[in-house]
């Protein structure tokens, strides 16, 4: 069966953080069958590759590892990921992203409730405590990233009718 969402995850020497991002995963609400995740490896030193093949047997979704041919950057990863993927749709995280456990369903959610293409989806990222620095949070208490504050109308209510462009709060 053809999934209805996949995930692409570029990654370069982050097993770890990533190993807690593929667990997240593990957690949606989005049934397993809904989704399939792909991750793009840029050529990591630390033992990336290894360690995600070991654990991909493990994992409760379907998962497909790659890796790129040089170090390339994120980029090249992602898009080496996006040529494996099988769904229409398409939700880029990044290998250091902690999913609420209804990311997945929201994303698919707005797609599905716009029924605009092209469309881009965009939610809120926070950084997990495991991962912010002074820098991060800076940048999303003075709305910078993103600027996620002009996304609120007057009353402080997201905004959720932008043309080609819809907000899910991944909560």
């Amino acid at each position: 069966m053809k999934p209805l969402l996949s995930v692409i995850i570029p990654t370069f020497n982050n097993r770890g953080v990533l190993s807690a991002s593929l667990t997240d995963l593990s957690r949606q609400s989005l049934r397993k069958e809904n989704f399939h995740v792909i991750i793009a490896d840029d050529c990591s030193t630390d033992g990336t590759f290894e360690y995600i093949s070991r654990l991909l047997p493990y994992l409760p979704y379907r998962c497909d590892f790659v890796k790129t041919e040089n170090n390339s950057g994120p980029a090249t990863a992602r898009n080496l990921a996006v040529s494996y993927a099988e769904a229409d749709i398409l939700l880029f995280l990044g290998s250091d992203t902690f999913a609420s456990p209804n990311l997945l369903w929201h994303h698919l959610y707005e797609h599905k409730r716009r029924k605009e293409w092209p469309m881009a989806c965009q939610g809120t990222t926070l950084w997990h405590p495991d991962v912010a620095d002074e820098f991060s949070t800076f940048l999303f208490q003075s709305g910078l990233q993103a600027n996620m504050q002009a996304l609120k109308n007057d009353d402080g209510t997201w905004k959720t009718e932008v043309p080609g462009w819809g907000l899910t709060t991944n909560f």
